[in-house]
């Protein structure tokens, strides 16, 4: 993703709504749950099948927040996430991981810049806690949160 030309934040030179929220999963029946759950909470969502087109579609609109998957073909979550940390650092960065034993992963993933990890299966009131806190200026513990996180 190419920054603006003095180097800086692309996010600062575009309007992102405070409510925009991209997810990037391979999986599609969870994008779809997501994606129902959060825009019943008033949130506008885009989605994304991998992280290839999900760094795209940031590019061409992005947003406030990211939740992205861990493992994924065509670019996994912790390319995403060091993408989007450098790119644009501005940006709340969730990421899922849904197997045992990625632990490493997602402590390697908050090293590259998520501001969140959640292992699923994510209970939905917690999954929209750490969007809204995320939303509204960011975790006191950057990192870790409610049960189910790390």
């Amino acid at each position: 993703m190419p920054r603006s030309r003095g180097g800086h934040d692309i996010l600062k030179d575009i309007t992102v709504s405070p409510r925009s929220i991209l997810i990037i999963d391979d999986d599609e029946q969870i994008r779809a749950f997501l994606r129902q759950v959060l825009e019943e909470a008033g949130y506008m969502v885009t989605e994304a099948p991998n992280g290839r087109i999900g760094l795209r579609r940031f590019q061409q609109t992005p947003t406030a927040l990211v939740i992205t998957d861990l493992l994924m073909p065509d670019r996994d979550g912790l390319e995403v996430t060091m993408a989007l940390h450098r790119d644009s650092p501005t940006v709340k960065i969730i990421v899922l991981s849904g197997g045992s034993g990625q632990h490493d992963y997602l402590d390697a993933a908050k090293l590259l810049g998520a501001h969140r990890t959640m292992q699923k299966p994510i209970r939905m009131a917690e999954l929209l806690e750490a969007v809204q806190q995320e939303l509204q200026g960011g975790s006191l513990r950057k990192g870790h949160g409610p049960q189910g996180e790390r």
